[in-house]
């Protein structure tokens, strides 16, 4: 397992291809992850994923 899987610094919070939900809420701890493009998620919506900024996996990158 990964440093972030056990509670370690990389996390969706601190990844680079992590944008913050920030902007209508302040303490929103969620955030869209755009390191891929976003998903079909409907007839005619699309979108990256949401998660939590504690969230990880095995893609993360530093920002920097």
């Amino acid at each position: 397992m990964t440093q972030g899987s056990q509670g370690g610094t990389e996390r969706c919070g601190a990844c680079r291809f992590y944008l913050a939900n920030k902007d209508s809420n302040p303490k929103d701890p969620t955030g869209l992850c755009r390191r891929y493009p976003p998903h079909a998620g409907g007839e005619t919506d699309s979108t990256w994923p949401e998660v939590s900024d504690l969230d990880w996996c095995g893609e993360y990158a530093a920002r920097g």
